[in-house]
């Protein structure tokens, strides 16, 4: 269960990484600018969801087994968050707006 988890938690990190990224940032809220400061948060709880995927894969299989499956993890979510974004942007819009809270977060669109 807690390896499920990780992953999920890598997913939703990468997920912020590209939020972080104006052109994904647009896709998702069209009238709406990437801030500096909306920025640096997207990147935080990014590092900060990965380190808990870190520490669950470390804490399931010791430190050397569990880095390397980290990595692993690491590698299949970035793929699935680049061809989610690529191919299927909606579905993507739809995933960002469930799992990592869009439509709370919705930040403030420009006049």
């Amino acid at each position: 269960m807690s390896i499920i988890v990780a992953f999920v938690l890598c997913f939703i990190g990468f997920m912020h990484f590209s939020m972080s990224v104006g052109k994904h940032f647009s896709l998702i809220y069209p009238k709406a600018e990437l801030s500096r400061k909306l920025f640096w948060f997207y990147h935080g709880i990014a590092w900060l969801l990965l380190i808990v995927a870190m520490y669950l894969c470390v804490q399931f299989w010791q430190t050397e087994i569990g880095l390397t499956v980290w990595v692993c993890m690491l590698q299949a979510a970035s793929f699935m968050v680049a061809y989610c974004i690529t191919y299927q942007p909606q579905t993507y819009a739809i995933i960002w707006k469930i799992l990592c809270f869009g439509r709370l977060l919705k930040p403030a669109a420009n006049s």
